[in-house]
């Protein structure tokens, strides 16, 4: 028997690629209690088998009738796609719905060209994070959001890790830079501690077990110590010690001037992808 479909709550994920899924699994867990149901769309429906094992994700063939039935649309395809997406759910779109944007680059002023004009817009950036619940979540909406609309949203999205409210759109793009793209930098990190590890003769498996655990630890190190980085590295390396040794390699090397020079590149990039 087909599952049956809530008017009033339900909520829409079109695309299945990392993102949308994390937020399909963050939902499933947020609305279990209730046992409602999340619907997820992608134009590859191969990936219907990601969800097999779910009970509350719906992988959906035909957009139309959800589409009528959703008042949270969450658009998570990539930035290129945007436009042939919004011509595809235009004439089905609820009056009511709430369409939240993931979409990297996208501004909000380029989905009301592609969507009937007042339909209540928010756009959100996020990371992976958000699948074990320690995300970070930058959210700005537009006028026509209530106030009920955001208490939602925070609701949800508070469930999987801290949310933030931006007064202005613009400085979504620095978030997406810094935040969206944000895990990717630690993780490179850590698969360049890996290679290192393996050059003094550890096997791969040990070299990411070791790495992993280095992360883990010190990264509950910094929470319980409130984030006092620069504190911290002064209990580890003592002056003249081997630790100060590496650490003055890493100075001389320029990684912070190396950092603010990619992560500028992500800024740049994020702010353009529109065009693309």
């Amino acid at each position: 028997m087909a599952k049956e479909l809530k008017m009033d709550k339900n909520t829409l994920i079109i695309g299945a690629g990392n993102l949308g899924s994390a937020i399909a699994y963050g939902y499933e867990s947020f609305i279990n209690s209730n046992k409602e149901n999340i619907y997820i769309y992608d134009i590859n429906q191969n990936k219907k088998n990601y969800f097999k094992k779910s009970k509350h994700i719906i992988f959906v063939k035909d957009l139309s009738i959800i589409l009528k039935k959703s008042k949270c649309i969450i658009m998570a395809v990539k930035p290129k796609d945007y436009k042939d997406v919004c011509k595809i759910i235009k004439e089905d779109l609820n009056k009511d719905a709430l369409v939240l944007s993931v979409m990297a680059g996208v501004k909000l002023k380029s989905l009301k060209k592609e969507l009937p004009y007042n339909t209540k817009f928010v756009r959100l950036m996020t990371n992976l994070n958000i699948k074990i619940f320690q995300g970070s979540s930058f959210i700005y909406a537009n006028k026509e959001v209530k106030n009920i609309d955001k208490k939602r949203i925070e609701n949800y999205w508070s469930s999987l890790g801290t949310v933030h409210w931006l007064k202005t759109e613009s400085k979504i793009d620095k978030f997406t830079a810094l935040i969206g793209s944000g895990p990717a930098y630690l993780i490179y990190f850590c698969e360049c501690l890996v290679m290192v590890f393996k050059n003094f003769g550890l096997t791969e498996k040990d070299a990411v077990m070791h790495v992993q655990q280095l992360l883990l630890g010190t990264a509950l190190l910094t929470y319980y110590d409130d984030g006092k980085f620069n504190y911290l590295n002064k209990k580890i390396a003592s002056k003249g010690g081997t630790t100060q040794e590496a650490l003055d390699i890493l100075a001389k090397g320029k990684l912070t001037s190396i950092l603010n020079k990619a992560i500028k590149a992500a800024y740049k990039k994020a702010k353009s992808l529109e065009d693309k």
